[in-house]
């Protein structure tokens, strides 16, 4: 149904990606990056939940959001190599490896269909949670516990959506796993 209001879950990315970057902004203040990441983590589950409730879902909007998820995993990594430096600084391997492995997806669906193309994976859901979760633990406690679980997630994700890219002639955007039959 398309309608006057149809383009609310657009909005609510969009303002994620923007408020994204507040993160250059809040320097050490714990209080100010809660807050700010608990005001995206809270949007980025608004948005879909509104699409799908009021079957408002577009193209461009499951583009926005997966776009939103890039540029807020993009700010978290900026906030820490600004804010944080010691806290990663002994991560920076796997850091790096995760992010290459991230990018392959967009990489591998710009070359074969010209086109970028996200596909919303229980693995790439389950990242995103485990960033999330792991980037509010890691300001909170000053302590780098669980960037190779976060990273190592990010890899098998990764490289989960590059295989269905590589495999699959037009991936269906809502592919749940390699493991799973296609979801058509």
């Amino acid at each position: 149904m398309n309608n006057k209001y149809s383009g609310i879950p657009n909005l609510i990315s969009i303002m994620r990606m923007f408020s994204c970057l507040l993160y250059l902004l809040i320097g050490q203040n714990l209080i100010l990056f809660l807050l700010l990441t608990l005001f995206i983590g809270a949007s980025d589950i608004l948005d879909g939940y509104v699409a799908r409730r009021y079957h408002w879902e577009s193209e461009s909007g499951a583009l926005l959001d997966s776009l939103g998820d890039l540029v807020f995993y993009i700010s978290l990594l900026v906030y820490l190599l600004l804010c944080r430096t010691a806290v990663i600084s002994s991560h920076g391997y796997i850091i790096s490896v995760a992010v290459i492995v991230k990018c392959l997806p967009i990489v591998i669906s710009l070359v074969k269909n010209r086109k970028i193309a996200f596909i919303h994976t229980l693995l790439n859901k389950l990242t995103g949670i485990i960033v999330f979760t792991g980037m509010v633990a890691i300001v909170i406690t000053g302590k780098p516990v669980i960037i190779s679980i976060m990273a190592l997630s990010a890899i098998v994700s990764g490289l989960e959506e590059s295989i269905i890219h590589l495999v699959r002639k037009n991936p269906d955007k809502n592919t749940k796993s390699l493991l799973l039959p296609r979801h058509d």
